[in-house]
């Protein structure tokens, strides 16, 4: 199994299709742990089960998992990938676009088939996704028109799986800056149904992006939409914590070799605009290593099967009496 789905299915394991189907460790159904003491064990949700809990979210903290069993789902049929690209412009311009995005997509019954980011760039602000289903379907969202004018369009209709994947692969590999080693510094916050950032807000934001040196011309900041079946799941059901999420902000500025003090400035300001125009709002991050009401539960099952800390980082779950 690719090391990186591992950590994927035991974090959190968000993607285009979450909004369907809810995260990859949500599709957990079982799974072989090695843990502190040298002894392996299967755990699911009758056999073991807290460590079947603290697994899906945190399993770097209680083991080393050697199998998984997972819960799949049938292929869509065929897939609509969409872009609109709204190039530089007066940074009011660009904060109303935004808010025509967040207002979208924060609709109580938005279309689950539909998967949407919004990326903020040093050439403008592009609102990309793909919809899991046909162009019939997607055309009766009328996001182009939902985001107002000025926009470049580009529409792919995918008839199979395959073609979609591998359409996915060949963006990755294009933001991977052609595999060149690099250094990069990121930021990230969660927004909530409740927490929208308003209008003023986002003038601040886009007013300050568009005036602040950044230190770097490889920088970009996303929003990615969420929601949906991740958040069906009740908190309880595994140590992933993030079940009011509705999309999340990541921040990156990249360096060859490091990342400068004013890059650093740049995306921890723009955490803090945000934060101060919101103010007495408790933003969570993105997920991985914030487990919120779960952590007391985690705690006590890290009490039980690694009281000696064997399992441990800088992020990881502490025994009871410990901070976190």
């Amino acid at each position: 199994m690719c090391f990186f789905f591992t950590g994927h299915a035991t974090i959190g394991g968000l993607g285009p299709i979450s909004r369907q189907w809810g995260t990859s460790l949500d599709h957990v159904r079982e799974v072989e742990v090695v843990l502190a003491n040298g002894t392996i064990t299967r755990a699911n949700d009758s056999f073991q089960s807290d460590l079947y809990f603290a697994i899906r979210g945190a399993a770097a903290s209680f083991g080393i998992v050697t199998e998984f069993v997972f819960q799949t789902n049938p292929e869509p049929p065929s897939t609509v990938q969409y872009s609109y690209t709204f190039v530089i412009g007066d940074y009011r311009t660009l904060a109303k676009t935004f808010s025509k995005w967040q207002n979208f997509i924060s609709q109580p019954n938005l279309d689950r088939k539909l998967a949407s980011t919004l990326t903020v760039t040093p050439i403008g602000l592009v609102v990309s996704g793909t919809y899991f289903g046909t162009q019939a379907e997607f055309n009766l969202l009328n996001l182009g028109v939902q985001l107002g004018p000025g926009a470049v369009a580009k529409v792919n209709v995918f008839k199979d799986w395959l073609s979609s994947v591998l359409n996915w692969a060949e963006q990755e590999a294009i933001n991977l800056v052609g595999g060149i080693p690099s250094a990069f510094y990121s930021k990230s916050l969660a927004f909530r149904p409740d927490t929208l950032i308003p209008d003023a807000g986002l003038e601040s934001l886009f007013k300050f992006i568009q005036e602040t040196n950044k230190g770097t011309l490889a920088w970009f900041v996303t929003f990615d939409l969420e929601g949906g079946a991740v958040n069906d799941v009740p908190l309880s059901a595994s140590a992933y914590a993030h079940r009011d999420t509705l999309f999340y902000l990541q921040s990156y500025g990249i360096g060859l070799g490091k990342t400068s003090k004013t890059t650093h400035d740049f995306l921890d300001g723009i955490n803090n605009v945000i934060k101060q125009a919101m103010p007495g709002v408790d933003f969570g991050a993105y997920a991985g290593y914030n487990w919120g009401a779960n952590y007391p539960k985690l705690q006590q099952v890290k009490a039980q099967l690694d009281p000696q800390e064997v399992f441990w980082n800088p992020q990881s779950v502490r025994l009871p009496g410990h901070a976190s």
